[in-house]
């Protein structure tokens, strides 16, 4: 018998692997994109399916239950993710500086010319 919460998860996992799928053929993703999502989705949709399949390793690094461990591996993911959007939003932060301050010059250059 499938729980609430079971459901739920499973719902939730199929339909982010939609979206996964449909954001890499409309481009938006790319093919790492949608490996990585792809393993997170699937992982999310088998312990939604199975949870009993985790028992192992919850005994393993001593949690409580499932669902604590299922937290604990989400409170992970978000901040190994919020870490990279950091790391990618400053890296476009100095690129953006970067033709400002050439485009400025530029426009600077010109106008003693002129």
């Amino acid at each position: 018998m499938i729980t609430s919460i079971q459901f739920v998860g499973i719902v939730f996992a199929l339909f982010m692997l939609f979206l996964t799928y449909y954001s890499f053929k409309r481009k938006s993703f790319k093919i790492y994109d949608l490996i990585f999502w792809g393993i997170i989705w699937i992982g999310v949709l088998f312990a939604s399916i199975f949870p009993s399949s985790l028992r192992t390793v919850v005994s393993f690094f001593n949690v409580a239950d499932v669902m604590s461990l299922m937290i604990v591996l989400a409170f992970i993911i978000l901040f190994i993710n919020s870490f990279y959007l950091y790391y990618v939003v400053r890296k476009s932060q100095i690129k953006i500086e970067y033709v400002v301050k050439e485009l400025s010059f530029e426009r600077k250059f010109k106008r003693k010319t002129h």
